[in-house]
């Protein structure tokens, strides 16, 4: 499985059918095709993290998560084996990564559980040293890739009188399909972030 930028191009090569073609698919396209990949994967896996208060007071500052992408959802004072809908707690943000607790001013050295989304890397790709997506999500952003990779393509061909309208046609559908192909495996591993209203449903 891929767990490097020149793996996942070749994960897009296969793909696309296009490893005979590397003056057209250049590395360029694929790897911004991957940072593309990457900007729509970070916003829907969702995972949880403790973080110790290191002041009492309303606003936490919560950068120093490692990764931490976008906080969906706090709970506090949190133990392990707690109920997180139980001890969710409102608040909002007042800058990029810091928020205020509208409720509650947690205390020094206590738990804040927090839910959030993270930001994800593929070694070599923009110099990082290390893959971060778990290898059953490859497929995922191999799909994503070649999706945005068709789009990249046909921008490009758009800028040429020359190219038949076929041709953007094409690469137009694949792009689609592609896309529909990753989006059902994204529904597959989004995560609620509040639990269901069994009565709306009517469970």
């Amino acid at each position: 499985m891929a767990n490097d930028q020149a793996s996942y191009r070749t994960l897009i090569d296969q793909i696309l059918a296009t490893a005979v073609d590397s003056s057209t698919w250049t590395d360029a396209i694929k790897d911004d095709a991957l940072r593309h990949a990457l900007s729509i994967y970070d916003h829907i896996p969702v995972t949880e993290t403790s973080f110790t208060v290191t002041g009492t007071k309303e606003k936490q500052d919560l950068s120093t998560i490692t990764a931490i992408h976008k906080i969906i959802a706090v709970a506090y004072p949190w133990a392990d084996a707690a109920s997180f809908s139980e001890l969710q707690r409102p608040f909002r943000h007042i800058d990029d990564l810091t928020i205020y607790f509208e409720d509650i001013e947690p205390v020094i050295s206590k738990i804040i559980r927090v839910r959030h989304t993270t930001l994800h890397a593929i070694k070599d790709l923009d110099s990082a040293a290390a893959t971060t997506i778990p290898v059953r999500h490859t497929r995922i952003i191999a799909l994503l890739g070649a999706a945005a990779a068709c789009q990249l393509r046909l921008r490009q061909l758009s800028e040429n009188p020359a190219i038949p309208a076929s041709a953007t046609r094409t690469l137009e559908s694949t792009s689609e399909w592609l896309s529909a192909q990753a989006n059902e495996l994204l529904q597959a591993i989004r995560i609620p972030t509040t639990p269901p209203n069994w009565s709306a449903i009517g469970l």
